[in-house]
């Protein structure tokens, strides 16, 4: 189904996922310990397992996880589009009302943080009123201790009535100071309390950048559909051009029409002037016409009244042009540009589905690309190590180039060289014969056929080729392929298994009949 296709073209490895029936399945065939300490894992270099559920299966550090949720968007490869378009409306339905219920909740949430700094400053206003009215009680005591010294030195008056006040203002100011003690502690939990409405305020100020950031991102969406219905009104303004035109046209026809039955009632009317004029005892009857008005006459003229009315109407561009043949011409636009219209829609949804499978299949290209060449550079300098080299490949896939840099001896920096036509036939002929083997782990073929590769290496270069062979052939992932290795050199060192068969060519024989030797063939 759409879920698991969709839940399969989310991997970039796509070549590590093994597709199962059931869970049991993947624990039964796909999964092994890995270590004695209770580590468990996927066999054959697998990273994930999935069922036909959709759920996927991985393995990290021994650890099994799984995921079964795929998202809102399971059905955006779906054939028919009106769930992908219901999918993203219901979504955009519910940001919407996530977005009122935020904005609301900042609103209640500025009234009170309002309401808090209202209050601050009243107890602000409270607290500098008690602090004045402390310093003038504190000015008042200094006084009455100065003069109680002055007259406690003369010993003139009794101070029992002074020492009473000074009491009674030490005690003012105790209960001056718990006053402000206390507003000290409420000021300190409106500033709490005011913090809190301030991270609550900045929360709802981020979740709205947010929702103003989807906003905009719609807003440009509607833009380009305005755009494009832009674009269709004016197809349809041409139209109506076209239609005003031959209603003009048609107008035009019409006074033509008017004109000339004016000009004819006019000269109805100057006729009977006329007459009445030359003839004052004319009944008002219609002359009749003389011998030379004959009928012959009467319709000549009429064709050639005709003739010329319809050479004015061409001149006008309005010959064939009436009102039931302009409407007929409007409704025949309008269905063409409908047509037109559906079909500009059914592109864009195309060009907008094949742009975003262009896109995602750039993207994976270019993960395979880095993978792949990662890949070959990887084995290229594995297997030169077994000769006690070194190498690397570089692919540029902008410029289609690739660069390979071998070093003969691993451990000696001055045997490097970038182009291998400075290397001997032989170590030329070991490094190709490794990058084939790098280019092999990328590759897949159902048969691999290698001509000739060990003709310019020696004796034991060729025997550590062949064994290198062997091990690749025999890896679990060359299973079911098939490599023909062609070699004019001596192979009996080789081991002769069912796996492996060595063909030789019978020694030529001399015919004189083709006049030489003459090569075999193998039965």
């Amino acid at each position: 189904n759409d879920l698991v296709f969709n839940t399969v073209v989310d991997y970039a490895n796509v070549e590590n996922v093994v597709y199962s029936h059931s869970e049991d399945d993947i624990m039964r065939n796909l999964v092994q310990q890995t270590s004695s300490g209770g580590k468990f894992g996927f066999k054959y270099d697998i990273k994930t397992a999935m069922t036909q559920d959709g759920t996927t299966y991985r393995y990290t550090y021994g650890l099994r996880s799984m995921e079964t949720n795929r998202g809102k968007f399971n059905n955006l490869l779906a054939v028919d589009n009106a769930a992908v378009v219901e999918t993203l409306q219901e979504s955009l339905r519910q940001e919407q009302h996530e977005f009122d219920a935020r904005l609301e909740r900042k609103l209640v949430l500025k009234r009170q943080v309002e309401e808090v700094v209202k209050a601050l400053q009243r107890l602000d206003n409270n607290i500098n009123n008690e602090v004045q009215n402390l310093k003038r009680v504190q000015r008042q005591k200094h006084t009455l201790d100065n003069r109680l010294l002055e007259v406690q030195d003369l010993n003139r008056v009794d101070t029992t009535n002074m020492e009473a006040e000074i009491i009674e203002l030490t005690n003012a100011i105790e209960q001056a100071d718990g006053y402000i003690a206390h507003l000290s502690a409420t000021l300190e939990e409106e500033n709490r309390a005011l913090k809190a409405q301030k991270a609550e305020h900045k929360l709802a100020e981020n979740q709205r950048d947010e929702y103003m950031r989807k906003l905009n991102q719609l807003s440009d969406e509607l833009a380009q559909i305005l755009a494009a219905v832009r674009g269709y009104n004016k197809v349809k303004e041409a139209l109506q051009r076209e239609i005003n035109k031959c209603q003009g046209s048609c107008k035009e026809a019409q006074k033509v029409l008017e004109n000339s039955q004016l000009k004819y009632e006019k000269l109805v009317r100057t006729a009977e002037d006329e007459s009445k004029n030359r003839w004052p005892d004319w009944d008002g009857q219609p002359i009749p016409l003389t011998r030379k008005d004959t009928r012959a006459a009467m319709i000549k003229l009429a064709e050639d009244k005709i003739r010329s009315r319809e050479s004015d109407k061409r001149k006008q561009g309005i010959a064939d042009c009436t009102i039931p043949i302009a409407l007929d011409k409007y409704n025949k636009a309008m269905t063409a540009y409908q047509e037109l219209k559906t079909d500009i829609e059914e592109m864009k949804v195309k060009l907008d589905m094949l742009n975003k499978d262009v896109v995602l299949r750039t993207r994976r290209l270019n993960k395979l690309r880095i993978r792949h060449s990662n890949s070959v550079m990887a084995n290229f300098e594995k297997y030169l190590t077994q000769r006690n080299s070194s190498g690397s490949v570089k692919f540029d896939f902008d410029e289609q180039t690739m660069t390979m840099v071998v070093q003969t001896q691993k451990h000696d920096g001055n045997t490097q060289v970038s182009d291998v036509k400075n290397l001997s036939g032989g170590e030329r002929s070991f490094a190709t014969f490794c990058f084939l083997l790098a280019l092999g782990h990328v590759i897949e073929s159902s048969f691999r056929v290698m001509d000739e590769w060990d003709v310019f290496m020696d004796e034991l270069t060729r025997k550590e080729t062949i064994m290198m062979m062997e091990y690749y052939i025999e890896r679990p992932e060359q299973k079911g392929r098939q490599f023909i290795l062609l070699t004019p050199n001596n192979l009996s060192h080789v081991s002769v298994s069912n796996k492996v068969r060595v063909k030789k060519l019978p020694d030529p024989v001399n015919h004189q009949s083709a006049h030489g030797l003459q090569q075999q063939t193998i039965n």
